[in-house]
């Protein structure tokens, strides 16, 4: 049998128990709350931000496809700032293709070197606004930029993957891409190099007999006499004797100048 005295008693403890347990919520939501609400706060200052110029309403157009490129090329170039005019230029060819030249790239290259912009937010909104084919073309055109300065750089590659994997693109299709994009630029290397070569061989060489008539300054339509005479004022001019008592290293460039002076007049008289 309870009596009323033993029932006041175990109220009174289940009372002390609730209000230290009571207490020890309050002490911990008066510590987590502001870790809480500045993490909420944090992730939605971001949000706001990154929607700020990739807006979740936007329209699916040239406009917003461009500004994609902009917004990925500022990341890359905040990773790897090298080749930066190469790059610059190679993304404006592609705002004038797509219409979009009045894209302020400056400014949003300016937002995403302040501020951090996440791979995640910027691959899902071209879920939502690219098709598949015009996601693969942004990711080829990242690769274009990667290998812009020749080397591949582990940010540049870390946030290749991080957009791949945030889309439906597949790892071996980011693979084959890139696979694809170096044969490309190996084979347009060579092209280079053959031309050149080609070039070279069509230069003209000058033959000994012309450069014999440059070495005694008259021209391959001189007579007789003007070579003579071209001839004699050079000799007199270059004649080792003149180079007596000089600095013996004067001397043999004195001596070696005569030797091409005699041999061009040789060849110019045959």
């Amino acid at each position: 049998m309870i009596l009323a005295s033993d029932i006041t008693s175990l109220n009174e403890s289940s009372l002390r128990e609730y209000g230290a347990l009571l207490s020890v919520c309050v002490v911990v939501f008066i510590f987590c709350a502001p870790v809480v609400f500045y993490y909420g706060y944090t992730i939605w200052k971001v949000r706001s931000w990154e929607n700020s110029f990739l807006k979740r309403k936007a329209l699916r157009d040239d406009y917003n496809f461009a500004l994609t490129y902009v917004v990925l090329i500022g990341m890359l170039l905040k990773q790897d700032p090298r080749e930066q005019a190469a790059k610059s230029y190679f993304l404006n060819k592609i705002l004038k293709r797509l219409s979009a030249e009045s894209i302020d790239v400056e400014e949003i290259f300016k937002k995403v070197e302040r501020k951090d912009v996440r791979v995640k937010h910027v691959a899902k909104w071209t879920n939502l606004r690219l098709t598949s084919v015009e996601r693969e073309e942004l990711l080829y055109a990242l690769i274009e930029v990667v290998y812009m300065d020749e080397t591949l750089v582990r940010k540049e590659m870390s946030l290749l993957l991080d957009f791949v994997h945030y889309t439906d693109i597949d790892k071996k299709q980011l693979n084959s891409m890139m696979a694809s994009h170096k044969q490309r630029l190996a084979r347009e290397a060579e092209e280079r190099r053959q031309r050149q070569k080609k070039e070279r061989k069509a230069i003209p060489t000058k033959s000994n007999r012309d450069r014999a008539f440059e070495i005694l300054g008259i021209s391959p339509f001189a007579s007789e006499e003007e070579v003579k005479k071209a001839y004699r004022e050079l000799a007199k001019r270059h004649h080792p004797d003149l180079f007596h008592g000089e600095d013996p290293a004067m001397q043999e460039a004195a001596e070696a100048r005569f030797i091409e002076i005699q041999k061009a007049y040789e060849l110019v008289s045959q």
